[in-house]
């Protein structure tokens, strides 16, 4: 079955992302995770630019006070031009709007505080919300049995004498009746749903920039 993160700029997007803000704060996560959207939202934009456009006018555009030098305006431009859809223009809209609420709340800014506007940018369907959330499990039960079966590496080369190595199972199970470490992990899993959604948003405009070439590609050849 395929998957957004087929393509490799969209796998290199993601690897990038769970890379830089796995160990990040909230806010790091939001702010980290816009500006990747925005350089998302400038390729896309510029894939669609004459061949022979001079330099001096792209970067016009693009840096401040450019027409395009926003993200909100890159994200108007694509929708307006039919390159995103609406879908993926809503989950940019909902970024933007939870990246403008962590810029003015700074050190106070919580995810749990702003859960259903996180949720908002997971809006690319059903199937899309259900799949971040599984997909954020997986990633948070796995960082965190590595950080487990670590500790037991480092005990073991101290000398010491340790227990068999931590499953997925075992991991589950000791995690179940510890109220604090889930009260934990509860807020850790809206970390990662968050990252996972910012990665799957990046990779749905790349996937339309490039239906979106191809279009202007075709309309191109047929009036050639």
């Amino acid at each position: 079955m395929k998957s957004v993160f087929d393509h490799p700029e969209a796998r290199d997007l993601f690897s990038r992302l769970v890379d830089s803000l796995g160990a990040e704060s909230d806010r790091g996560v939001i702010i980290i995770g816009s500006a990747e959207i925005d350089s998302c939202l400038e390729s896309a934009l510029r894939a669609t630019f004459r061949d022979d456009l001079e330099r001096s006018i792209r970067t016009r555009i693009f840096s401040y006070p450019g027409p395009l030098s926003s993200s909100a305006a890159k994200a108007d431009l694509l929708f307006a031009l039919g390159i995103v859809t609406r879908p993926v223009y809503d989950s940019l809209l909902a970024l933007r709007r939870l990246r403008n609420i962590a810029a003015h709340e700074a050190s106070r800014f919580r995810l749990e505080h702003h859960e259903s506007a996180c949720r908002e940018i997971c809006g690319l369907g059903q199937r899309a919300s259900g799949a971040v959330r599984i997909l954020s499990l997986e990633l948070l039960f796995k960082s965190k049995l590595a950080l487990a079966n670590d500790a037991l590496e480092k005990l073991r080369a101290a000398g010491h004498e340790v227990t068999e190595a931590w499953t997925m199972q075992k991991l589950a199970e000791f995690i179940h009746d510890k109220p604090d470490i889930m009260r934990s992990m509860e807020h850790q899993l809206l970390h990662w749903e968050l990252l996972i959604a910012v990665s799957i948003v990046g990779a749905m405009v790349i996937l339309d920039r490039d239906r979106a070439v191809r279009r202007f590609r075709t309309q191109g050849t047929s009036t050639a």
